[in-house]
C-alpha cells in the first residue's frame, strides 16, 4: 500500500501495522488486516468447486490464484482506505464500511469466477 501511495503522490511509510501518509498517523486495525477476506475467498473457492463439481486438480492448480485475488484486493482496498482516511476531514465510518465491502464483495466474485471456469468432474 505505501508503494502505491507513494506513487499517488502520497508521502506515505509503513510502520509496524500502521501507516504514516503526509505526517498523519492512519491506524490499519483487524478487520483491515486482510484475514477476513482470505478466509471468506477461500470459502468462496470450497463453495464454487463443491457448487460447480471442479475435479481436485483443478481446484488445487487455482488455490494460488486465490492468494493473489486476496493480495491485490487487500492492497487496494488498504490503499484507498488509507489515502481517503489521511485526509483532515477523514472518512464517515459508514464509507469506511462500504468500501472495505465492496471490495470484499469484488474479490469474492472474481474467486468464484476463478474457480468456476472449466475442469469439473463430469467433464
Amino acid at each position: 500500500s505505501a508503494w502505491g501511495l507513494q506513487g499517488l503522490g502520497f508521502a506515505a511509510q509503513r510502520s509496524g501495522a500502521s501507516m504514516i501518509v503526509d505526517g498523519r498517523l492512519v491506524l490499519v486495525d483487524a478487520p483491515c488486516s486482510g484475514v477476513q477476506m482470505a478466509w471468506l475467498a477461500y470459502l468462496t473457492a470450497c463453495a464454487c468447486a463443491a457448487a460447480t463439481g471442479t475435479a481436485d486438480r483443478a481446484f488445487v492448480r487455482r488455490l494460488p490464484l486465490v492468494g493473489l485475488a486476496v493480495l491485490a484486493g487487500n492492497v487496494l482496498r488498504n490503499s484507498v482506505l488509507v489515502a481517503l482516511e489521511a485526509r483532515p476531514s477523514g472518512l464517515a465510518p459508514a464509507w469506511h464500511e462500504a468500501i472495505g465491502l465492496a471490495v470484499l464483495g469484488a474479490v469474492c466474485a472474481v474467486v468464484w469466477l476463478l474457480m468456476r471456469r472449466g475442469g469439473t468432474r463430469d467433464a
